[in-house]
């Protein structure tokens, strides 16, 4: 209850937040070298730091010379609750871990160490005058966390989540606005730079933190890292998180989410059950193992296996088409490996993909399980039951159901080697016809077919190839007194030419 106030939006906020959460954090742990830290909570005050202090993953790593780090001007005062936690690597002239004030003796909010001791010092300036704690020390070359409280007359001062000294004669910061808010560098001329780390800085207005709070802070102080040892708990930051599991949180509530496909757990420790894939680059490595033709997936990430394959198939992967063997079934296809071959047919290829050849003889078919086919001289015999109308010199080729005739003797055809063809003239005197070739010569006219050829002869040739030529036929008195008379003509042309002659 206030008399006499009208609490402001700024008053309601501070209320409304529970007093254990800060109001301001920078936290130097992973940050970039050369770039800035901005206030995580309030989201508009910035750590810049000067004169190149290296990040690390533990914090903003100071080199006791001239580096140090400012953060942006603003208005406070009143009970304060201030959180850091900090490595020492040597003592300088009181060298701080921070400063807030408007120069030398001016409103000045210091922890440091005492002159070039570890001891540590709280002090708060109203003005020019202040007051201040000595008590216990920072550790050397180690972390030491420290919380600072003032509130009224009560300033106190607690290490390592344990109250180290309290001074009750005090007085909390004026209410104002602060141009300086250093890090690692005092205000006054003679005061030595920090050589340490500096891992965050939190800090509360309005509150004056409780025992109970300091105890809380002080667990939760590290960043969570990643542990490869069961053992770690993150009651230390350390905790256990394989299996590519991303560590967060702090000290005291560590989680590990994330985990690697196949892997679960608090930490990614558990491998998952094995899932059958049908890529080949798939090993089981994140429980995805290539497992196929009806391989059976057991076991779990890093240790999957693949079994029961599909008869006719085998390997790691069940992906081996194994070699086909003979079956009498005749539903045996080969797709896994048992293909139908009988009579004697030699099985090869693998599964998917088999072969029955070299049959015995009288059978053929992809199996050997049709008989070959047989000649018949019987014209409706069509070699469904293997018996297949070929004649006139023609081989029976194929098994029953595709039966074939062929090579036919010369002046034959057909399917069946059934249909004589054309006869054609010869002049051998040796083709009668048989074959469709027949001795017909002097412009004899063949006609017929195989078998039934004939040649009919041209004028003045006779005989059955033509191959006689005919005398002239003599006809009556007047032909034979032509005869003479051509004859005698003859005669006296001789005479004449062998009396010339002499």
């Amino acid at each position: 209850m206030w008399h006499g106030v009208e609490l402001q939006q700024s008053d309601v906020t501070d209320l409304y937040t529970p007093h254990n959460t800060a109001h301001h954090f920078w936290d130097f742990r992973g940050c970039t070298t050369g770039g800035t830290v901005t206030d995580s909570i309030a989201g508009d005050l910035v750590a810049t730091p000067m004169n190149g202090p290296v990040c690390g993953a533990d914090g903003l790593r100071l080199d006791g010379n001239n580096e140090y780090a400012d953060i942006d001007d603003w208005e406070w005062g009143g009970t304060t609750s201030i959180e850091v936690y900090v490595k020492y690597d040597s003592f300088n002239e009181y060298s701080r871990v921070f400063d807030f004030g408007n120069g030398e003796n001016n409103d000045n909010v210091v922890l440091c160490n005492t002159e070039t001791t570890s001891t540590i010092r709280w002090a708060v300036f109203q003005e020019s005058t202040n007051k201040a704690i000595e008590t216990s020390n920072f550790d050397s070359a180690s972390w030491t966390h420290v919380v600072a409280t003032v509130s009224g007359t009560t300033m106190k001062v607690y290490k390592n989540g344990v109250l180290a000294g309290t001074k009750t004669d005090a007085y909390e910061p004026n209410v104002l606005t602060r141009t300086q808010h250093w890090l690692g560098r005092g205000a006054w001329s003679n005061d030595g730079y920090t050589d340490g780390t500096i891992a965050y800085v939190k800090m509360w207005h309005g509150v004056e933190l409780q025992q109970s709070d300091v105890t809380t802070l002080y667990v939760a102080r590290e960043k969570c890292v990643a542990s490869t040892s069961p053992s770690d708990d993150g009651s230390d930051g350390n905790f256990y998180c394989i299996n590519g599991g991303t560590v967060d949180g702090v000290s005291g509530s560590c989680t590990c989410t994330s985990c690697n496909t196949g892997f679960g757990g608090s930490s990614c420790q558990d491998p998952l059950s094995c899932v059958a894939s049908t890529s080949p680059s798939d090993t089981g490595s994140d429980g995805n193992f290539y497992c196929i033709n009806g391989g059976t997936v057991s076991g779990v990430s890093e240790s999957c296996t693949c079994t029961s394959c599909n008869t006719g198939f085998g390997g790691s992967s069940c992906q081996d088409p194994l070699s086909c063997v003979a079956s009498t079934s005749a539903s045996d296809n080969g797709s896994d490996g048992n293909f139908y071959c009988i009579n004697g047919g030699t099985v090869s290829g693998v599964s998917g993909s088999c072969t029955c050849t070299s049959c015995n003889m009288g059978f053929g078919g992809s199996s050997c399980e049709l008989p070959a086919c047989v000649a018949s001289t019987s014209a409706s015999d069509n070699g469904s039951d293997g018996n297949f109308y070929c004649i006139n010199g023609g081989t029976v080729g194929g098994v029953s159901g595709s039966c074939t005739c062929t090579s036919c003797n010369t002046g034959f055809g057909g399917s069946s080697c059934q249909n004589p063809l054309s006869c054609v003239a010869s002049t051998s005197a040796s083709d009668t016809g048989s074959d469709g070739n027949l001795y017909c010569i002097n412009g004899g006219t063949v006609s017929g077919v195989s078998g039934s050829c004939t040649c009919t002869c041209a004028d003045g040739y006779g005989g059955s190839g033509c191959e006689a030529p005919e005398p002239d036929m003599i006809d009556g008195e007047g032909d034979a007194s032509t005869l003479a008379l051509s004859f005698t003509s003859v005669i006296v042309v001789l005479a004449a030419v062998i009396g010339n002659l002499w």
